[in-house]
């Protein structure tokens, strides 16, 4: 065992070494394959002619080069690639593959490079070269570089490096086809003298410009090509030649998507974010399905079949173009759209059939589709694998030949013969011409299970035609979809539903089968609910229900009702009885009449409820009549009766009573012209059919004063079919117009305690109106005249005649009345007398007046207009009667005022505010909007300003016009004296030294050396040490008499910290010229009264600014001792992290400073020794 060991390391050390190989220098016909990747480049490499297969990869461990200057041959394939890139421990990169002067034969597909980190990862100097299918990314240089070379490259991937995607130089030229040029760090293309040959290419989200021309003359030809999202512009070019065709240049972050300065560009059938080159293109945005790497159009894009039209041009392969065969503008659309597939297309490439009942199929279809560059040949069909044989390929004639652009179905049937858990799996193999390709195919036999819990349903008793239900849980317990096909009850007392007919396999969830029992009779039901259904073993399955049905049953006697004969008003009662003779509870849920007729009504209210047998119930009915006549109805009851839950029972009675009729519905006078008066004759007739009993008549309303009314016989008992009793109505008109009343007449007549007649007649008469009927002037200002005017109307039917009037003033003589000639005739309702009255007082106070008109108006003769009249007047007087502004500063500008009172009985209107006899012009009044009105017991106030421009005295006189009625203004004096107002105060106040928490006062003296008073507004104390001082403002008196008085203001130094303390005073005062005076505070506060105190100028912090390494500079510091007592310096040191590059220079430590001396002999010095 202890051999074993050994052993077995060294081989798998031996096998460690044979897993990857070490290149370098020379390489000449050789061949790399998987078993001796990975190739490990440990030196640069040169190759005459080298073939690499797939699954290789090629590591280099140092910054070497791989240079081509033979044959290299390095196809991958799709499921395994080529891959150059740097050894996992290498952090410097490679210098990248480099193709010098190669041959033309070199290939690359299906390569992979990365992790470059020269000036290239792919060169191509001095060959043509054709690659495809190969990935340049994640290089920390520029991807690929073509010097005075050609290259085409197809359906390759150039993203995330470092410089440019790809550049050419030097005369090169490259054509992409199907190339997805993205996310480079400068510009995705990039030219100088060099030439790009763009076709369903994507070049986007590259850092600058999307393709950058650098010099002159440099080419551009761009078909279905996008070009968007990069950093700046699209295109930039300088004098260059630019063709773009069914392409899409949107989302780059310039202002212009394309700048050929000074260049030729033609562009066509193209979409280009807000630059127009003509008709044929569009500026709208292309709705790209992804804006990340594939830059599909959605089906809904506007470039969708906007391209060139030409048919040469046209989609031909679908996917990935899109809508009908003209060109997509994009990089999908046109003929080589094919490029961006394998020349194999095959849909779908993995084909899963699902779940499929076991005894089923199920037939899909793959699509072989040709996107080569020439014919295909499908050789061999076939299936493999495991369960190959649970599937099938449909009839297809081999070798099938496939068009360019066409394609061939192939149908594949999945027919499981058993059910299992797990799916199916077979590989369906394509064998062509050109490329083999593989459909991976799945899917899985299954078969339902059913579980009905429970499977015996016994019903609840239940009424006839009521509803019970129960419900059954179907599980499915199989791993094929349960179906119901359908339902059988043998019984209709049985009824079933399903909450739903499939119910997935192997769920938690269940289906609900709802049974209900319905009996149609009194039974015992029993019957089988079948369930068919998809389960091969239990169809049908089978549920026993039972159950028992239970009903009322409704009988009644009589089975008519009939009243007979009842009095109107009279109430008759008939009882009805009700009996259930079934084996359930029989409810009466309705009594209803069904035509609702009010004579008939039911004393019990439902539901009325009988117990199953012979029980009993009575249904009393009543008739109760208003009028006479023979009456019907039928009595409907609705119950729980399963068999007859409606019953109708006819009801009849008749009633009988006398009836009081008349030969008119109303009394119509007509037209009776007053004063005269008219008569009418009414009959009252009995048609009911037992005796009538008048009792009283009467009249109502508002008009009643001109009727009247009498009988023409005593007796009061009408027979039955008789109008043995008449009654005469009379009117009298006491008004002219439409007169209404009311003819009562109370009988034993069941239908109404008293019959109202209408009473009706047109009365014709002449009727004098006045408008108004009375008069009231408004009242009137003294000697103002005003007039108002009564009009005179004949609102009757005749015409009306004023013979006079007669006027009678009660008290005043200013109301004046107009002359009128009489008599005055008035048609009626045409013409209009006026009569003018006018109001001129002399006199304030009320007059009063009247007129009386007599005329032929029978009603109210004379009519009467009343008067009523008031003088008033304004009073309008001033307070104070001279405003006098005294003496004060001609810095100040006073304001008094003058108030206005409206004393009188009407409003004062004052209609202008001036001053007068203002030669110095230093008095003024504010706007105002005039005329103002001041209502009765109101006031106003009007404020006057005095500015004077100077000292003096000064006067003038305030004006006030208003409407006096005896024209009188109102003028008010005004004085006032001008002088300067001055404060004076010491500039400092010194306090001294004094101990902490001590008291020292001392008085701040202000003077005032003006002429006028001045008024101190505020005084406060402010500054860095303020809470060190205070005021003692309890007695103050603010206000400075003038004349050099001297007011002494209390400032109280009280220190609770040591040190220099300073403050200020701030009075702010009228004193225009200086409002604010400020008195400097100073105080030194000790921590006893023999004590030093150090001050110094070495504050917080000490800036040298800046020094150079090794040079000095010097501050001179000074000590103060503000104390009372010698001061002592016991110590002084530097500290920090730096605080070597400071020193101290004559340090004063140990030295003694007398009281108020100064100590100046050291310096503080700063030597930097660092930067």
């Amino acid at each position: 065992m202890r051999r074993t060991l050994p052993l077995l390391l060294i081989f798998f050390l031996i096998a460690g070494l044979r897993s990857q190989t070490q290149v370098s220098g020379v390489i000449d016909t050789e061949v790399w394959n998987k078993a001796g990747s990975p190739y490990q480049v440990v030196g640069d490499i040169n190759v005459l002619g080298l073939t690499i297969e797939p699954g290789v990869i090629v590591e280099f461990t140092g910054n070497y080069l791989f240079e081509v200057s033979g044959n290299l041959t390095a196809r991958g394939s799709a499921d395994d690639s080529i891959i150059f890139k740097a050894e996992a421990n290498n952090t410097t990169g490679w210098k990248g593959l480099y193709f010098n002067e190669a041959s033309s034969q070199c290939a690359l597909s299906y390569v992979r490079i990365s992790d470059a980190s020269q000036n290239y990862a792919l060169k191509i100097s001095n060959c043509s070269l054709d690659f495809s299918q190969i990935a340049v990314k994640n290089n920390a240089t520029t991807a690929i570089l073509v010097d005075n070379g050609s290259l085409q490259l197809t359906h390759c991937f150039v993203q995330n490096n470092r410089n440019y995607g790809l550049e050419v130089i030097n005369d090169g030229d490259v054509t992409l086809i199907a190339c997805t040029i993205t996310h480079n760090q400068d510009s995705g293309l990039h030219t100088e003298q060099g030439k790009i040959i763009l076709k369903n290419s994507i070049v986007a989200h590259n850092r600058n410009e999307g393709i950058l021309l650098s010099a002159v003359d440099d080419q551009l030809d761009a078909t279905n090509t996008v070009i968007a999202f990069n950093g700046k512009e699209g295109i930039v070019g300088v004098q260059d030649d630019v063709t773009l065709s069914n392409s899409i240049l949107y989302f780059n972050n310039a202002l212009n998507q394309i700048a050929n300065i000074s260049g030729t560009t033609t562009v066509t059938f193209c979409d280009v974010q807000d630059q127009d080159f003509g008709s044929t293109n569009l500026m709208v945005d292309p709705q790209f399905e992804d804006t990340t790497t594939v830059f599909n159009l959605s089906a809904h894009s506007p470039a969708v079949d906007s391209g060139d039209p030409s048919d040469e041009v046209n989609d031909l392969y679908f996917p990935p173009s899109l809508g009908s065969v003209r060109n997509d503008m994009g990089a999908y659309g046109g003929p080589l759209a094919r490029k961006w597939y394998r020349p194999l297309f095959v849909v779908p490439d993995t084909l899963n059939f699902g779940d499929v009942s076991v005894g089923d199929s199920l037939k899909s279809t793959v699509l072989l589709k040709n996107y080569g560059d020439q014919s295909l040949t499908v050789n061999a069909l076939n299936l493999s694998g495991d369960d190959a044989e649970q599937f099938s390929l449909g009839q297809v004639s081999l070798p099938a030949t496939i068009p360019m652009a066409d394609s061939l179905r192939v149908p594949v049937t999945f027919h499981p013969a058993s059910a299992r858990l797990v799916s199916f799996n077979a590989q369906m193999n394509i064998t062509s011409d050109i490329e083999n390709r593989h459909v991976a195919l799945s899917g899985r036999g299954v078969v339902a299970d059913i579980l009905a819990l429970p499977t015996t349903l016994k019903f609840n008793d239940t009424e006839v035609g009521a509803t019970d239900s129960l419900k059954v849980k179907i599980y499915n317990l199989g791993t094929d979809t349960l179906r119901i096909d359908s339902l059988q009850l043998l019984s209709p007392a049985f009824r079933a539903r399903l909450s739903a007919h499939t119910l997935a396999p192997q769920s938690d969830a269940y289906l609900t089968l709802s049974v209900y029992f319905v009996p149609d009779t009194i039974s015992d039901y029993q019957s089988t609910l079948k369930i068919f259904s998809n389960d091969p073993d239990e169809s049908p399955l089978d549920i026993s229900v039972s159950g028992t049905g239970l009903a009322p049953y409704l009988s009644f006697t009589p089975l008519r009702v009939n009243f007979d004969s009842v009095r109107v008003m009279h109430d008759s009662t008939f009882m009805l009885t009700l009996s259930n003779s079934g084996n359930a509870t029989l409810s009466v849920d309705t009594l209803q009449l069904l035509h609702a007729s009010a004579v008939f009504t039911i004393d019990e209210q439902p539901p009325v409820q009988l117990a199953a047998g012979t029980n009993e119930q009575p249904l009393h009915i009543h008739f109760l009549a208003d009028t006479a006549g023979t009456f019907s109805d039928t009595l409907r009851l609705v119950s729980n009766d399963p068999f007859r839950p409606v019953r109708l029972i006819p009801l009849s009675a008749t009633a009988i009573a006398p009836y009081l009729s008349l030969s008119r519905a109303q009394f119509d006078f007509g037209t009776v012209i007053a004063p005269k008066d008219s008569v009418l004759t009414v009959k009252i007739r009995n048609s009911g059919n037992v005796a009538l009993h008048v009792y009283r008549f009467g009249l109502s309303g508002t008009d009643t004063a001109s009727f009247n009314w009498w009988k023409g016989s005593e007796d009061l008992i009408i027979e039955p079919q008789n109008d043995s009793l008449t009654v005469y109505l009379q009117c009298a008109p006491q008004r002219s117009g439409f007169l209404q009343a009311q003819f009562n007449i109370i009988s034993d007549d069941p239908r109404f305690d008293s019959l109202q007649v209408p009473v009706n007649a047109q009365i014709k008469a002449s009727e004098m109106i006045l408008m108004p009927d009375s008069l009231r002037f408004p009242p009137t200002i003294l000697f103002d005249d005003v007039s108002q005017t009564v009009k005179i109307v004949n609102r009757g039917d005749n015409d009306l005649r004023i013979d006079s009037i007669k006027i009678s003033q009660l008290n005043g003589n200013d109301l004046h009345f107009p002359a009128l000639q009489f008599p005055q005739k008035i048609r009626p309702q045409i013409d209009t007398l006026n009569f003018t009255l006018r109001f001129n007082p002399q006199t304030v106070g009320l007059q009063n007046a009247q007129v009386q008109f007599f005329s032929n108006d029978p009603f109210v003769n004379p009519r009467v207009l009343k008067i009523e009249a008031q003088g008033v007047a304004p009073v309008l007087s001033a307070l104070p009667d001279t405003i006098d502004f005294g003496a004060v500063s001609f810095y100040r500008i006073p304001v008094q005022k003058a108030t206005l009172y409206s004393k009188g009985s009407a409003p004062a209107v004052i209609s202008a505010i001036t001053i007068v006899n203002d030669a110095d012009q230093v008095f003024r009044l504010p706007s105002f909007t005039l005329p103002l009105t001041l209502t009765v017991s109101d006031s106003m106030k009007i404020p006057v300003t005095f500015t004077p421009h100077g000292a003096g005295t000064f006067s003038a006189r305030l004006k006030i016009v208003w409407n006096d009625p005896f024209k009188k203004d109102i003028l008010i004096p005004l004085k006032a004296k001008a002088d300067s107002a001055h404060l004076q105060t010491p500039l400092n106040l010194f306090f001294g030294k004094q101990a902490i928490h001590s008291v020292n006062k001392k008085d701040l003296k202000i003077q005032n050396s003006s002429k006028v008073q001045i008024t101190i507004d505020s005084v406060r104390i402010s500054g860095r040490d303020s809470a060190q001082f205070q005021l003692d403002l309890a007695d103050f008196d603010f206000s400075i008499q003038p004349g050099d008085t001297v007011l002494h203001l209390p400032v109280e130094y009280v220190p609770h910290s040591i040190g220099l303390h300073f403050a200020q005073v701030k009075i702010y005062s009228f004193d225009i010229r200086q409002k604010m005076l400020a008195v400097n505070l100073e105080g030194i506060a000790l921590a006893s009264a023999n004590a030093p105190l150090l001050f110094s100028n070495l504050q917080d912090s000490v800036d040298f600014g800046t020094a150079f390494i090794d040079q000095s500079k010097q501050i001179p510091c000074y000590l103060m001792n503000l104390g009372n007592a010698v001061l002592r310096i016991d110590s002084l040191q530097l500290s920090g992290p730096n605080a070597a590059d400071f020193a101290l220079i004559n340090s004063p430590k140990g030295a003694q400073i007398a009281a108020d001396d100064t100590l100046k002999t050291f310096q503080l010095q700063f030597m930097p020794t660092a930067a």
